[in-house]
């Protein structure tokens, strides 16, 4: 099962609708690929505030993607310019 808050997003992989917005079809599109390998998934929508624990675990990835990540308010770099 895969979970998301974006009802956006859902809906448009549930219904394998492209969405119409240039930047959510690109994100549809990578979703497609990225699920292409897994067989059969359920999708299910979540309302954001029923998914802080997630999102703060999705915020970290995006933080150490960037080279830093933020924890008890201090910042780690993993490079420094």
């Amino acid at each position: 099962m895969i979970i998301g808050d974006s009802a956006i997003v859902i809906e448009a992989m549930i219904n394998s609708k492209n969405p119409n917005n240039s930047a959510m079809n690109r994100i549809y599109k990578r979703i497609r690929l990225n699920l292409k390998g897994l067989g059969r998934v359920n999708l299910k929508h979540v309302l954001r505030e029923h998914n802080k624990e997630f999102d703060n675990l999705a915020n970290k990835a995006i933080e150490r993607e960037a080279g830093s990540i933020k924890e008890n308010n201090e910042i780690y770099c993993s490079s420094i310019p």
